[in-house]
């Protein structure tokens, strides 16, 4: 079947991208530009990268205040509300018992009758919350939902038998344990389906018991570069000294505190207390230690230990005194010996060989020490957008923009971790993001629900995004639930003195639960779970942010059997997208498409009790069909385009696609030139079409004559169109597609290939080092062939004449206040900036090359500067380089020659040229470059010239 005109597509697909971007409301419903290139998608359905795990759509579910007020106490169930909101969510993976919150949890405590249960201490707050929601709950959840069980063990209040002894009450078969049996007892005879455990939450950043003063440490000498990060691997033991004892699960400062109530109990706050090592004082005098209390006289100032559970006993008034009312209790102790990653490990693969236990150390120290000997299943990341990725009080427009920006840190952030991890463990190791998200001290001035809203909805998709490119088992949102707050405790967080918690994908309480945009999202990725990830790129995507180099699109594809699934996220809180989806592979996406979409009417919109539908999910059909689609993408939205699909018929064809020259000159031309290759026994006709940036041009050139490819294929089938005996493909009287881009049609004769060049103007000025050139083959039917691309270079100059008011074009000055501080200053007549002294020896001004121009890439440099001759000195360019052992950070502050100043009072000009620019903003502020001196210098220009690096002979 021919694929559609691109005209007649769009006449097919108006009421569903019209009616979304009509109800996205008049600004959002602007199309962009008509000058500007369509933006293409392409999509290879015959090229896998691999599967996409169910679990990477998981969610982090907390335990105290009855699981964030998801459980109801009186009935001794979910509410039904939350449980058909969790179900619509479909989630692969649930992480329990939370994140801080898991490290205070003690499971036992939450088990069997609610009746029999006693309180936990419950995260930041540290004080007590009732046990409803435990272990069983979890598994229940886990049971109503077919969700795979993430549980984070206390590494910091645990040990290694209690987590080994959890296995098996979770995992474990009946007769096999005595803590299975009890789960039986219990009302579960079956295992719950938890595959997955880590040992702690964040303990590169937590310490714990490791924050005293080491006194033991196990594992061979040198085996870590940190003490602490020995500890969590081997164990060991602590000293602390005078530190505030703690009550049973409360540890508030108050709990310190003695009530003046008899037999008063009070813990240490890291057990077990190596025997003999303590000293407990009241008020600053030390109390002296019995064994019983029942010998004691009535002003006897002495206690009982127990050294396992560090719980200290005072007296009642008749044995043993009652510590004064108000009076502080403070211990000096050994906590210890704790077993450390390594013994939690070899308990619970014991208890359950066929879990997989994960590290919650993601520093560089663990993974270097744990090599390739030390075994760890996978490891614990997380990833949040937080303060430090944007300011709160910036303008609305740019937080967005910053914003967006994160995924595509957190994706080479992950990428990096990925390597270190292969380099020392020698094997791959899974990683698993089972935190990530918003904190909520990154919250826009003015939008307190802004965690809500369908701007954190795109975050939070682009994030999943990101997980699945990297093909992760496993990624929990944090947080499944959390009561929707009132404005006056907006920003309280999980979980403080309250289970508020704007960060959850579901507001609760109670009965009437609310999904959230944040929750809403994952509808739209369900259907990609358990598929393939195909290859995919974007070509022309707007760009959000210049600042950042963010663009407007992110997508995804994925196949499942016949049924191809496009998530498409336009992130651009104001512009919708056209875009032209080309599936190559695929010759029929009829009868009918579906689009699902997560939309409101404005990127600040969010959900609410009373009105719970102002952000949520349409579902429309379309009936199109072929291998290419028009999709309008409105403003602030996510889309999820399902597609039947049919393999495209096998024709003998595939191209191979160049750019000659590879560097261009701006104005000037390149020729864009694919290859076609016909192993068939058949002379075939298509057309090439061009896919170019906005504002280039193109232009056919005379075709190159066919040259012989290969010879027949003896062993092809009769009726294949490569296989001799074939009938040639009958002749299409249709119209062809019409073009919107250069095209140039093609012969190639039966066995051989031929060329199709386009000769492709380049701007006279561009705006970016390298761009995006594409080919696409259309086949005789019409249909997508093949997608190639290549890049062209291009020499980009930027420059800043400094004074005043500087004049930049490309580049930035950053005024950095550490050690960048200048002041304007007219000398000669020329404009300029000097640098003011804030550390003594140390000035400085500091650059940033546009990311339109360069950006973290592989590049050749020129800069040159004219500066004020003023002084002796040496003057010395320091940039970003693609050299890691250079500069002190990873490569920034490589110094290039020296400029040598001799007092002579006149302006002079110096220039380097180098081959290894990175312009990664590794400097201060995110400066790429700067011109350093232990004098004051005086600077009226600088102009870089931008191309691409050189390979070396």
């Amino acid at each position: 079947m021919r694929a559609p005109s691109l005209a007649a597509a769009a006449a097919l697909l108006s009421a569903a991208v019209g009616t979304a971007a009509l109800a996205a409301g008049p600004a959002d419903a602007a199309t962009p530009q008509a000058s500007r290139s369509p933006t293409v998608i392409a999509v290879d359905a015959t090229r896998t990268l691999g599967s996409v795990s169910p679990g990477v759509l998981g969610q982090v579910y907390s335990w105290q205040f009855g699981g964030m007020e998801s459980f109801n106490p009186a009935t001794d169930q979910f509410y039904p509300q939350f449980i058909r909101d969790v179900q619509l969510m479909h989630p692969g993976s649930i992480r329990f018992p939370g994140g801080i919150a898991s490290e205070t949890f003690q499971w036992e405590r939450a088990i069997g009758p609610e009746s029999q249960r006693t309180d936990n201490a419950y995260g930041p707050g540290l004080g007590p919350s009732p046990s409803t929601v435990g272990p069983d709950e979890f598994g229940q959840l886990l049971d109503l939902t077919g969700a795979e069980g993430v549980y984070t063990v206390s590494f910091g209040f645990g040990t290694a038998q209690q987590a080994a002894d959890l296995v098996e009450y979770m995992t474990g078969k009946v007769g096999t344990s005595r803590w299975a049996d009890l789960r039986a007892e219990n009302g579960h005879p079956q295992p719950y389906n938890v595959p997955y455990w880590e040992v702690g939450n964040e303990e590169y950043a937590a310490l714990y018991w490791r924050s005293g003063t080491p006194v033991s440490v196990g594992g061979p000498p040198g085996a870590c570069h940190a003490v602490t990060t020995c500890l969590y691997i081997y164990g060991g033991s602590t000293r602390f000294t005078n530190q505030p004892v703690v009550g049973y699960a409360n540890q508030t400062p108050q709990a310190a505190y003695s009530t003046g109530a008899p037999a008063q109990v009070f813990y240490a706050t890291y057990a077990p207390v190596m025997p003999g090592s303590q000293t407990v004082y009241v008020s600053g005098k030390p109390w002296t230690e019995v064994a019983t209390l029942a010998t004691a006289g009535p002003t006897g100032d002495v206690y009982t230990l127990d050294p396992t559970t560090g719980a200290i006993t005072f007296g009642n008034g008749v044995h043993g005194a009652i510590p004064p009312k108000g009076d502080l209790v403070t211990l000096t102790y050994v906590s210890g010996p704790h077993g450390g990653f390594v013994q939690f490990y070899q308990a619970m693969k014991a208890a359950n060989p066929s879990i997989a236990v994960c590290s919650s150390d993601t520093n560089l120290d663990f993974i270097e020490s744990m090599g390739s000997t030390l075994p760890y299943d996978c490891l614990q990341q997380h990833q949040y957008a937080y303060s430090g990725t944007v300011a709160n009080d910036v303008p609305i427009t740019q937080y967005q923009e910053q914003l967006m920006a994160a995924s595509q840190q957190q994706y080479a952030a992950d990428l990096q971790l990925e390597a270190s991890i292969e380099e020392y463990a020698k094997r791959y190791v899974p990683l698993d993001e089972t935190e990530y998200g918003q904190f909520l001290s990154s919250n826009p001035n003015g939008q307190p629900y802004f965690h809500y809203s369908l701007d954190e909805a795109l975050l939070l998709s682009s994030q999943l995004a990101e997980w699945i490119r990297l093909g992760l088992p496993v990624a929990d949102h944090q947080l499944l639930s959390g009561a929707i707050p009132p404005p006056s405790l907006c920003c309280v967080g999980l979980p403080q003195n309250s289970p508020y918690a704007t960060t959850a994908s579901i507001g609760t309480p109670g009965p009437n639960t609310v999904l959230e945009a944040t929750g809403e999202l994952y509808q739209l990725f369900a259907p990609l779970a358990g598929g393939e990830l195909l290859s995919s790129q974007t070509l022309e995507n707007p760009v959000l942010s210049p600042t950042t180099g963010t663009s407007d699109l992110s997508v995804v594809a994925v196949r499942k059997g016949n049924e191809l699934y496009l998530v498409a996220i336009n992130r651009s809180p104001t512009s919708a997208v056209a875009s032209r989806v080309l599936l190559q592979g695929v010759r029929d996406t009829g009868p009918t498409t579906t689009l699902l979409r997560l939309d409101g009417p404005s990127s600040l919109s969010y959900n609410t009790g009373a009105d719970p539908s102002t952000v949520t999910v349409t579902r429309e059909a379309v009936h199109a069909s072929g291998s290419e689609l028009p999709l309008t993408l409105p403003a602030h939205s996510i889309t999820t385009v399902e597609m039947p699909v049919a393999p495209t018929p096998t024709f003998p064809l595939s191209e191979h696609v160049t750019a000659l020259p590879g560097v261009g000159v701006p104005g000037g031309h390149v020729t864009l030139r694919t290859t076609v290759i016909n192993s068939g026994s058949h002379t075939l006709r298509g057309t090439v079409q061009a896919i170019l940036p906005q504002g280039w041009s193109a232009r056919p050139l005379p075709p190159t004559p066919a040259r012989p490819s290969m010879p027949p294929n003896p062993s092809a089938s009769p009726g294949d169109p490569g296989s001799p005996d074939a009938a040639p493909p009958s002749p299409v009287s249709e119209p062809p597609p019409e073009p919107l881009l250069p095209s140039q049609p093609y012969t190639v004769a039966a066995h051989s290939q031929t060329t199709v060049d386009l000769s492709v103007t380049l701007p006279a000025e561009p705006t970016q080092v390298t761009s995006t050139l594409g080919s696409v083959l259309l086949a005789p039917d019409g249909s997508v062939l093949e997608v190639g691309t290549t890049t062209v270079s291009m020499p980009v100059t930027a420059s800043c004449v400094l004074g005043s008011s500087n004049t930049c074009t490309g580049m930035t000055q950053i005024a950095d206040s550490a050690d960048g501080v200048t002041t304007p200053l007219t000398v000669d007549g020329l404009s300029a900036r000097e640098t003011v002294q804030v550390h003594p020896n140390d000035f400085n001004i500091y650059f940033a090359i546009n990311p339109s121009v360069a950006q973290n890439g592989d590049y050749a440099a020129t800069f040159t500067f004219r500066y004020f001759d003023g002084q002796s000195g040496t003057l010395l360019l320091e940039y970003d380089s693609t050299c890691a052992a250079c500069g002190t950070v990873n490569g920034a502050y490589t110094a290039t020659g020296a400029v040598f100043e001799y007092g002579s009072g006149t302006w002079e000009a110096a220039s380097f040229s180098v081959n290894n620019a990175r312009f990664a903003g590794r400097e201060n502020n995110s400066s790429d470059f700067r011109v350093a001196s232990s004098e004051p210098i005086i600077l009226h220009s600088i102009t870089v010239t931008v191309g691409p690096a050189v390979p070396s002979a």
